[in-house]
């Protein structure tokens, strides 16, 4: 699993040196839209090559199977080549129009705040797993049973609107934490 894991960073490293390789071409809107489409295409077919996979070695992140790395690296190109488009591909108003210096306020503080996660992934790591273990360790009584803070909110969250098999995976993954 470590060296899965390790493929995952050598994907994210790829597409840094990507977008800092062509920074000056990608000063265009019309440069950003074509980078993005690529982006997709990568991304559909690390999620499809991901899904054909999981026939023969299932998704799990518990052991980061390479399924899971692939699905996982794909959604990422997926979500970065739309961060891409949305900052740098010319979807917002421009700044100078003052009906839209508000929504850039917000777009560059969840922006300010992206960077902060990217720039300090082991923290939220360790956050979110102290998160986690300390939400699975308060008991609540829910539908008469005796179960944790963690276990009860995957079953309220996610299995009150996902499919029953993905929300049946969560909340199992919920409470063999």
């Amino acid at each position: 699993s470590t060296l899965v894991a390790a493929v995952n960073c050598w994907a994210g490293l790829v597409v840094g040196m990507y977008i800092i390789r062509n920074r000056q071409r990608l000063g265009e809107h019309r440069e950003v839209r074509r980078s993005t489409v690529l982006l997709m295409v990568i991304a559909a077919l690390c999620i499809g090559g991901s899904l054909m996979l999981d026939e023969l070695i299932p998704i799990s992140k518990q052991l980061w199977t390479p399924s899971f790395a692939i699905m996982t690296i794909g959604i990422f190109i997926a979500v970065f080549g739309l961060t891409l488009l949305a900052f740098d591909g010319g979807l917002w108003p421009h700044p100078a129009n003052p009906a839209a210096a508000t929504l850039h306020r917000g777009i560059a503080l969840l922006g300010d705040t992206s960077v902060a996660l990217g720039r300090n992934p082991l923290f939220f790591y360790v956050l979110s797993e102290l998160v986690v273990d300390t939400l699975n360790y308060i008991p609540v009584w829910y539908r008469g049973e005796e179960s944790t803070v963690w276990v009860v909110s995957a079953q309220v969250c996610l299995a009150s609107w996902m499919p029953a098999p993905l929300a049946s995976a969560n909340v199992i993954a919920a409470k063999a934490l």
